[in-house]
């Protein structure tokens, strides 16, 4: 890097910790490419950065497609290779708990490309085996009820009983008939300035959203909910009951959650299969 400032040490550690391993497939022919940096027994060619910018997430990829930022991603990719070639020059790759390491991650890549090939191999599920996995999981697809409500809050203030009361005639309005938005804008809420509307509530998780749940007619309205600073009553403004999709509707989603049950039928009949192949043993007492 003649005459450059060496990369930040916070991209040189995401290059050599963080950099996904490129994904597993057909061996692709190598392309002639021009070099992005060339030193005394290596390079570094274009298409090497662009690939490895690929692996960035988008706002780091954002960040590096200027001119500087490329010059940053190419020095430390430079400060990569050096670096590893000069552990290898000291004897640092013979190390017995790195070649462990190397070797376990060697492993872990060879069995994702088996798997990986399997599955391409497995014919997609059927119609028949979506229905059935839908039909067995429909509380999976089921919608829960929501509620649709608006709310009217008054600050507790200074003298919460005076506030309270003032919560109180303005739910005697609506209880009266009175327009939701009409009451609501007089309220201290964020939401009295579009209409008291508060949005859907699917949760008891909240006291709104009990209070929201528990409301059953349109225009009913809740008793008075207290919170730690303000006074607050709902509105029903529409309900929408529990519904179960019919399987078409939601196919997509039935197949995607299918996936891993392919994923883990492949995996069993594999090892089964090689288990029977290597006429595997086991004795579990040796590790008594």
């Amino acid at each position: 890097m003649r005459g450059r400032e060496s990369a930040p040490a916070l991209l040189l550690g995401m290059l050599v910790a963080c950099t996904a391993p490129p994904p597993v497939g057909p061996v692709a022919h190598r392309i002639t490419s021009p070099s992005a940096a060339t030193w005394d027994g290596g390079s570094v060619s274009a298409a090497e950065v662009r690939a490895a910018v690929r692996q960035l997430s988008p706002s780091l990829r954002e960040q590096f497609d200027t001119v500087g930022g490329r010059q940053q991603f190419i020095d430390a990719l430079v400060a990569k290779r050096l670096m590893a070639s000069e552990a290898r020059r000291r004897g640092l790759d013979q190390q017995p708990e790195l070649r462990a390491q190397v070797a376990e991650l060697e492993e872990r890549l060879l069995i994702q490309a088996l798997l990986a090939q399997g599955e391409r191999a497995q014919p997609s599920p059927t119609e028949a085996e979506l229905r059935k996995y839908y039909a067995e999981h429909e509380d999976t697809f089921r919608s829960r009820p929501a509620a649709h409500v608006a709310r009217v809050l008054i600050r507790k203030g200074l003298k919460p009983a005076v506030s309270r009361a003032r919560l109180e005639q303005l739910r005697q309005r609506l209880l009266k008939g009175e327009g939701v938005a009409k009451v609501a804008a007089e309220g201290d809420g964020a939401e009295r300035v579009q209409g008291g509307d508060l949005g859907w509530f699917d949760d008891t998780a909240t006291p709104v959203g009990r209070a929201a749940l528990a409301l059953a007619k349109t225009n009913e309205v809740s008793p008075v909910l207290e919170f730690e600073y303000a006074w607050a009553c709902v509105i029903l403004l529409e309900k929408r009951e529990s519904r179960l999709p019919p399987f078409e509707e939601v196919r997509e989603q039935v197949s995607s959650r299918y996936a891993p049950i392919a994923q883990r039928i492949v995996f069993d009949r594999l090892v089964k299969q090689l288990f029977v192949e290597a006429g595997v043993t086991l004795n579990p007492a040796a590790v008594e």
